[in-house]
């Protein structure tokens, strides 16, 4: 095997054997991520996420409950999904490679669920941890680019991660 390596954007690399393309064909980052082409089935790129702590991230909306309303902390980003068009409404994420999220249940007690999602289940290949933080009268700072949107405001994000993590709340909570 003689493999190849080449640097791209940042700490991208794309590693290649010539004479063994399809099995060798690796795109990374640190570590963090690789795309490569998965052997089983139709052979198709996969998306490999490092899992940290057998974890490729978490989804662990931060909720509250005021005046009878529930709310989800929330915070509009740029995204690729959408070419960067509008900034996206979403919930509190981080992935293995993010160590600076947009919002951190950090300060607040989570309370995790048993099994994990998946994010995309055909492309990407790494589990999703998933749980809620309830901040409901909790000495709790939103960072300054978040806000606290009502549960019915939220239903309109793209954000499907987050709300599937409201949903699993709200069926296995007194929500029902």
């Amino acid at each position: 095997m003689s493999l190849e390596m080449y640097l791209l954007n940042g700490h991208w690399r794309v590693e290649i054997d010539p004479d063994d393309p399809v099995s060798t064909f690796m795109v990374h980052r640190d570590g963090y991520f690789r795309v490569k082409f998965n052997p089983d089935k139709w052979g198709q790129p996969v998306l490999y996420e490092v899992e940290k702590d057998g974890y490729a991230g978490m989804v662990i909306p931060i909720i509250k409950k005021e005046d009878g309303i529930w709310y989800v902390l929330a915070t509009r980003n740029d995204r690729p999904a959408n070419d960067y068009k509008e900034k996206l409404l979403e919930g509190a994420r981080t992935s293995a490679s993010n160590q600076n999220p947009f919002l951190s249940p950090a300060d607040l007690p989570i309370t995790y669920f048993d099994a994990p999602l998946y994010s995309n289940s055909a492309r990407i290949n790494g589990a999703i941890r998933t749980g809620i933080a309830d901040a409901t009268g909790k000495d709790f700072t939103p960072p300054a680019n978040a806000e606290w949107v009502s549960w019915d405001s939220f239903a309109e994000t793209t954000d499907s991660m987050t709300m599937a993590v409201l949903f699993r709340y709200m069926i296995h909570s007194d929500l029902r």
